[in-house]
């Protein structure tokens, strides 16, 4: 541990960046309950022929300094008892992700540790994984369906070339390396796409046969020579409803090769819907299913569709606006008897994220909210809605429902929590009873009575109260060992007369409140300031700009959620459009300003400002606007607007901020410009990029640094050759906190 900071007063180690960066991180999207009820009726285990479940499938990924890797391995955890096993063997530096339940006593994931990303089995009881797919390319986003003791049917996607199969793009990129020029010529954008360039594949969704001649033994299963390509254009995700053989997947809009350049500046999303036949019947050769788009209608986005548990509905999110990536998303629903598709009239004002039906009239839905990501249930005929999770984040989560008596069900939910003190793990609610009243349109949620009460924010639901922890993946009493300070809803008047602004505020390790209100010691303050712009700080444990770096070096903080921001209603989110520098800077500042008056023992002269991306342009737009910060850090900040615009690859990005193109409205994109008022810079400032940032390209900090130099201010520029528009490598972010901790210490304290 690091040394311990004169006047800590706090019980428990230090708590360093370089903790965090080493955590174990509880991840691999959602955590897989096994839904015996979804299999098919001959494979129902018989220790759970009601539909419950008992174990949980997720991921662990742990970093290891001596070789700079990370390791990814699938772990099962019962929800019975807690009890937790490494299902599979961690391979340093190799992953396995994306778990599956083919049936109740075997599990298929993605493994590259063979060399690939493959396919492989393993017994839920243990024992050594077996490799199941040898596929000519990477595999990834599978799902499977299990039609016999003998015979299932696996979906994948794979990267190929257009008009290609598997083999023939492993040939084709045989051939290519081979060449002795390394010449691309492009016709359309997207040129490269953040953090690499276009190399022209898509990710196709394939079936793959899988057999067994051993029906006794689990991890017996092999794969057919073949594979059936199913959609002939490029897939972002699905779903699949198992019983019926039904596939929804989202994709961009089927077009010409002359208009692929469209994806550039339209955020136009559809989904499509077919029926796959079973792994016994085939396809002709080079028949496609019949896919029809159930979204052509709609130019803006449309994602995520869910099957309702019998079939007959699709749930999914859409947007209302084209080329608005961070318009809210609305929940939908389209029939397939009716082939009509209504909005779900949700009564609060959220964006929907994950969904997850737990009847046919009752869908389970995450959004944010004031800064923390929350968990809904709503009826979908008439949206009344209400909160099951309110505190902290949850970042994922699955259900497993089971019937009751007559007019209920129950089931239990399983959420990935993090919070401002805590990384995450995995926690459940047991029992959750849904009852459908027959004289009303709306379900309502009771809860079991006797249970353990997890003591949380204030604002708990009943159902929440009623949480246990299922995973402990980096210890016991996280906050506590490392003598973390909770974080603090800190609440301001900003840019509008009248409306409030939400901030995080932590007070600094160490801190003593009868020696600040003496008057005894000031104490320097570090505002931190979040990207998107339509993003937010959440009560959420992050590995890249996490609030408690900067309080564990003895820094209130302070993270304001300007105008811009998400999870305080779309008007809101809205706000920064054509305003970048206007509204979200006097947010900052008034934010400043009022915690300053709160609180005397803030040092005033040695404050700093930080941030990535939007929050890296904040800094350089600080810098020319006010001279207050005592020093400044900027990451894959935007430093030249016009610029901005001809060297990103999202174009729609500034189309839509900036509410126009640069040579339409020049003068939007001069006056948010930062490079316009280089003239008036004087703070010290520390630049950071990555070359491999195609996002925000990394010539925006050299010309920052440029002018920092050139005007004699003292700066520094750190450069990562190998990272992207965040910095992802375990001793690359060692450095990138060594470096940001050395430069603010310089200058306050």
């Amino acid at each position: 541990k690091t040394k311990q900071m004169e006047g800590n007063k706090s019980v428990g180690d230090r708590w360093d960046p370089e903790d965090m960066i080493w955590n174990t991180v509880v991840s691999g999207g959602h955590p897989a309950f096994f839904f015996s009820h979804q299999q098919s009726s001959h494979s129902l285990p018989s220790s759970s022929a009601d539909g419950s479940s008992q174990y949980v499938l997720y991921t662990v990924t742990t970093a290891k300094r001596q070789s700079n890797t990370k390791t990814t391995h699938i772990a099962v955890t019962s929800v019975v008892d807690n009890t937790t096993l490494q299902l599979t063997n961690p391979v340093e530096g190799k992953r396995d992700s994306n778990p599956v339940w083919l049936d109740e006593t075997t599990v298929l994931f993605v493994s590259n540790r063979s060399g690939t990303a493959q396919v492989w089995q393993i017994a839920l009881r243990g024992g050594e994984a077996r490799q199941i797919t040898s596929l000519p390319l990477d595999v990834s986003d599978i799902r499977v369906r299990k039609e016999s003791e003998t015979s299932a049917t696996l979906l994948c996607c794979m990267h190929v070339k257009p008009g290609k199969s598997p083999k023939e793009t492993t040939e084709f990129d045989k051939s290519e390396e081979k060449r002795l020029d390394k010449a691309t010529l492009y016709t359309t954008l997207m040129v490269r796409q953040f953090d690499s360039f276009n190399d022209g594949k898509q990710s196709h969704l394939f079936a793959v046969t899988l057999t067994r001649t051993d029906a006794s033994n689990p991890v017996a299963w092999q794969h057919s020579d073949s594979d059936t390509k199913l959609l002939d254009t490029s897939v972002i995700g699905y779903d699949f409803h198992q019983s019926s053989g039904q596939i929804a997947v989202e994709v961009f809009p089927v077009r010409a090769a002359e208009d692929k350049s469209r994806e550039a500046w339209e955020t136009n999303q559809d989904i499509y819907v077919a029926k796959l036949l079973p792994a016994t019947q085939q396809w002709d050769d080079g028949q496609l299913p019949d896919w029809v788009c159930i979204t052509a209608d709609n130019p803006a986005r449309d994602s995520s569709p869910r099957f309702s548990p019998d079939g007959d509905v699709i749930a999914y999110r859409s947007m209302a606006r084209a080329g608005y990536e961070s318009d809210k998303y609305a929940l939908k629903l389209y029939n397939f008897a009716t082939k009509a598709t209504v909005a779900v009239p949700l009564d609060i004002d959220v964006s929907v994220e994950t969904i997850r039906w737990a009847l046919s009239d009752v869908i389970i839905f995450s959004a944010a909210e004031h800064a923390r990501l929350r968990i809904y249930a709503t009826n979908a005929s008439s949206g009344v809605t209400v909160p099951l999770i309110r505190c902290h984040s949850n970042t994922a989560f699955d259900i497993s429902l089971s019937r009751g008596s007559e007019g209920t069900s129950k089931f239990k939910l399983v959420f990935l929590r993090s919070s401002l003190t805590a990384p995450h793990d995995l926690w459940i609610c047991d029992d959750v009873a849904v009852v459908r009243l027959p004289t009303s349109t709306t379900s309502q949620l009771s809860i079991p009575l006797a249970k353990t009460i997890y003591e949380s924010d204030s604002d708990a639901t009943d159902i929440e109260k009623t949480a246990r922890r299922l995973t402990a993946s980096n210890g016991e009493n996280y906050a506590q060992r490392y003598g973390l300070n909770g974080a603090q809803d800190y609440w301001c008047e900003g840019a509008v007369a009248g409306q409030q602004i939400h901030n995080w505020f932590l007070l600094p390790r160490g801190f003593d409140g009868d020696e600040a209100t003496a008057g005894k010691k000031k104490w320097p303050l570090a505002v931190v300031i979040h990207g998107g712009p339509q993003g937010c700080t959440m009560d959420a444990f992050h590995y890249r700009w996490n609030l408690q770096t900067y309080a564990s070096a003895g820094y209130a903080v302070l993270a304001p959620n300007f105008h811009g921001s998400s999870s305080f209603g779309q008007d809101f989110t809205d706000s920064i459009r054509e305003d970048w520098g206007g509204k979200p800077f006097v947010d900052i500042m008034k934010s400043v300003d009022s915690v300053l008056a709160s609180h005397p023992w803030i040092d005033s002269a040695h404050i700093a400002a930080l941030g990535g991306s939007y929050g890296g342009y904040m800094t350089y737009w600080i810098n020319g606007q006010t001279d207050r910060f005592k020093c400044l850090v900027s990451h894959a900040g935007l430093f030249d607007t016009h610029h901005f615009f001809f060297s990103t690859e999202e174009l729609f990005f500034p189309t839509w901020d900036f509410a126009g193109f640069p040579w339409d409205k020049p003068e939007v994109y001069d006056k948010w410009s930062p490079v316009r008022y280089v003239q008036n810079w004087k703070t010290p400032t520390l630049v950071i990029h990555g070359a491999k940032d195609y996002r925000v390209v990394d010539t925006n900090a050299i010309g920052a640094f440029n002018a920092l130099q050139r005007r004699g201010i003292p700066s520094a520029f750190l450069h990562f050759a190998d990272e992207s528009h965040w910095v992802a490598k375990p001793m690359n972010s060692v450095v990138w906190h060594k470096t940001v901790l050395d430069w603010l210490a310089k200058y306050l304290h």
